[in-house]
């Protein structure tokens, strides 16, 4: 009882981050818009970039392949590559193959 510290001790709550300037996007993750936009362009970067050098290839393997070249950045999740993929071919920078 009688024992007191010089030192005393205090603990101070942490405050988390809300997102750089409010700006966070209407899913609620918590990621800023302008870092979704930027991996929208590394999405379609790397989609192009993978389907020039092999001109053809399946939806799945340009999935993976797509998800390992991007891997170090972020992990894309599928349904974020199939959307630009399909913006990609909405803007006419890919084509499906008819078979």
């Amino acid at each position: 009882d009688k024992f007191k510290h010089k030192m005393r001790r205090v603990v101070v709550p942490t405050i988390a981050a809300k997102g750089v300037g409010g700006a966070a996007d209407a899913v609620g993750t918590g990621i800023p818009k302008a870092v979704l936009e930027d991996r929208k362009h590394m999405l379609d970067a790397c989609i192009v970039r993978i389907m020039k050098t092999r001109q053809s290839l399946k939806h799945t393997d340009l999935i993976a392949e797509v998800t390992h070249a991007l891997r170090s950045r972020f992990v894309p999740k599928p349904v974020d590559i199939k959307k630009r993929i399909e913006n990609l071919i909405d803007r006419e920078y890919l084509e499906r193959d008819d078979e």
